[in-house]
């Protein structure tokens, strides 16, 4: 299976806009520098912290369809 067709079958995209004057995107270009990761890595963990706070996000692991 080339990447392209596995990011097909197992990714979806979200385009987000951010306001510059949020204070958003110099945060998280400080911590993607101080951390050493991606800002779409520390998005993901934000937003999947976040999901998981208010309950619509279970903290198991998913399990594959079959």
């Amino acid at each position: 299976m080339s990447s392209e067709q596995w990011k097909k079958e197992n990714t979806i995209r979200y385009n987000v806009l951010v306001l510059k004057e949020s204070g958003i995107p110099d945060a998280l270009k400080l911590a993607s520098s101080n951390l050493g990761v991606k800002p779409t890595t520390i998005i993901q963990i934000a937003l999947r912290e976040k999901l998981i706070r208010d309950g619509y996000l279970s903290t198991e692991p998913q399990t594959p369809k079959e």
